[in-house]
């Protein structure tokens, strides 16, 4: 958020924060890494994805939020077929 501030980009609109690369979490790092996932989900104002482009794991999350955040922001109702 700092960086989009300092951009002077519009900070009034919703945010997906998504956190890459959790194929490199090793599995003695797994129990102090989900403890500061839960508390940073907890504490965040928006939806926060953990995904690896990587292996794919949670693109479909992230692309359901991301359109759910379209659908939101543009006051449209998300129709599928």
């Amino acid at each position: 958020m700092k960086v989009i501030h300092d951009m002077d980009l519009n900070t009034e609109h919703r945010y997906i924060e998504v956190w890459n690369k959790v194929d490199m979490i090793k599995e003695e790092q797994e129990e102090e890494f989900n403890e500061k996932v839960q508390k940073a989900i907890d504490e965040a104002e928006y939806p926060i994805v953990l995904m690896s482009c990587k292996t794919g794991f949670n693109k479909d999350l992230f692309l359901d939020q991301v359109g759910q955040l379209a659908v939101q922001e543009l006051g449209k109702t998300l129709v599928k077929l």
